[in-house]
């Protein structure tokens, strides 16, 4: 058996250890500290043909007032002056994923504003080193042995002298304004969406109980009609003539019942399913409006401030700072760096006297040849200012005609209203009359149901308009959320 040769007794220790330290850093490598991953809890009721889901701990235990600024406030209380609509408008706010992504978005875009405002700044590292080298060769290890600590504290900067990087701070600053007026829009939109689908379940729940009342009316009607063709007094047409009335009058009222449950269920899903079934009265929901005259005779202007408008302009802003980075980046740049530490064979004598020192590396970095990447990547950017330019003119344009329809469609609503509460007034009053004759045995009973079913329908033409009226008062308040009027802030429809 042949011998195993001197050096690979030397050897041998030193690949256990070595084996040992990779052992070590492979178990050390496993650690992570990225968070534990779990699936999001989302509030759902526990049936599919439920519209609510199980009590919270916060259900209904919200501060409306809270959460809305002044403007917000006055507007919601002047549009449902029982505070229901507060409510809902609180919990959708509190519970509605769609802000707290956007709310996400800001914070990106803030830390990102950050990050490339950080790059001003000189960058300040410490370091500590231990380096040691020892060969087993004697004459080896007097050449190229070593064994040294070091701790340094290590400084770096670039000079800014074209620019480049306050360009690209400045992108970052406008990319973050940006996101901020989105938040807004996305908050004035959620507002006025969760007060129209409010709108919309009221209509719904009092046009359901007229359709209710409509077919009630109908099986009566049909009842009394089927005893007249019994005893021969009515036809067998007219008598089918009825029992199609009936089934257009129960149609009508399964179509307004499914209305009404996807109104409800709707109006729950923007809430997170943690909101009570609504009681106002329709008729009480956006009836005080004493703006629309003065909003339309405003001059354009000021839709300027409104946040679509704004977060176009200050994209436009960053697209044209990024202009200012890429025309930087075809002139020569300055960095500097230093070091300032303490070197020692010995790490007991490492801040000892004499064992100091320090280091200054400027470097000038000079573009010569980069296949066309600078003069494409400028390309790329005055593109993209074209483009942010036309996405301004179109978001103007649009803020201009949302407005214009708004108070267009304001002011038919109120006309539309106007002209049908008489006429709703007095189909009532001929129901009534009619109903009087009938008690007095002067009205005959069959009349009597078809008027009722008419009125009936009346009676939803006309919660059809106020329900129109309601919304387009939202309308008017959308298009001028966020904006800056010159009107009294008690009086201003769109502030918030």
């Amino acid at each position: 058996m042949p011998c195993r040769p001197p050096h690979d007794r030397l050897l041998w220790p030193h690949s256990i250890a070595l084996l040992v330290l990779a052992t070590a850093s492979a178990l050390l490598s496993a650690c992570s500290l990225t968070p534990r991953f779990e699936r999001p809890g989302v509030a759902l009721p526990s049936t599919l043909s439920a519209s609510r889901a199980p009590a919270g701990p916060n259900d209904g235990k919200a501060s409306p007032n809270s959460t809305f600024s002044p403007d917000e406030a006055r507007f919601i209380a002047s549009f449902s002056p029982d505070g229901e609509g507060a409510r809902i408008v609180a919990a959708a706010l509190a519970s509605n994923p769609d802000m707290r992504k956007v709310a996400s978005e800001v914070a990106q875009a803030r830390a990102q504003r950050a990050s490339a405002r950080s790059a001003l700044f000189p960058q300040l590292d410490a370091a500590a080193q231990r380096d040691r080298v020892h060969l087993d060769d004697a004459g080896a290890q007097a050449m190229l042995g070593r064994d040294f600590t070091s701790a340094t504290l290590e400084l770096h900067d670039e000079l800014d002298f074209f620019g480049r990087l306050h360009a690209l701070s400045d992108a970052a600053a406008h990319d973050y304004l940006s996101s901020k007026a989105a938040q807004t829009e996305a908050r004035g939109a959620l507002i006025a969406e969760v007060l129209g689908a409010y709108v919309d379940e009221r209509a719904a729940a009092e046009i359901g109980d007229k359709a209710r009342e409509a077919d009630q009316a109908a099986d009566v009607l049909l009842t009394h009609a089927e005893k007249q063709h019994a005893v021969g007094t009515l036809s067998a047409d007219d008598l089918q003539a009825r029992r199609d009335v009936v089934t257009k009058a129960h149609l009508a009222r399964m179509n307004a019942d499914r209305k009404h449950a996807q109104a409800l269920r709707y109006l729950q899903s923007l809430c997170g399913y943690q909101l009570s079934p609504p009681s106002s009265n329709l008729a009480s929901l956006g009836r005080t409006d004493s703006m629309s005259q003065a909003l339309a005779s405003l001059p354009s202007d000021v839709l300027l401030s409104r946040p679509d408008i704004v977060g176009a302009e200050e994209r436009l802003r960053a697209a044209n700072a990024n202009i200012g980075a890429a025309r930087a980046a075809f002139f020569p740049s300055i960095r500097l760096s230093s070091s300032l530490g303490h070197v020692s064979p010995d790490l007991g004598h490492l801040f000892s006297a004499n064992t100091g020192g320090w280091t200054f590396l400027p470097q000038l970095d000079i573009p010569l040849f980069d296949g066309g990447a600078r003069r494409a990547n400028l390309d790329l950017a005055e593109a993209r200012k074209h483009a942010a330019v036309a996405d301004y003119e179109s978001t103007v344009q649009r803020a201009f005609r949302e407005v214009a329809d708004a108070l267009d469609e304001r002011q038919a609503a109120a006309t539309r209203v106007e002209r049908m509460t008489p006429l709703c007034a007095a189909d009532a009053a001929r129901l009534q009359k009619a109903k009087a004759r009938h008690a007095a045995g002067l009205e005959d009973p069959s009349e009597l149901l078809s008027q009722s079913i008419d009125a009936a329908q009346v009676q939803m033409d006309c919660l059809s308009a106020e329900r129109d009226q309601a919304v387009s008062r939202l309308a008017v308040f959308r298009a001028f959320y966020g904006v800056d009027l010159p009107s009294p802030p008690s009086a201003n429809p769109g502030r918030g």
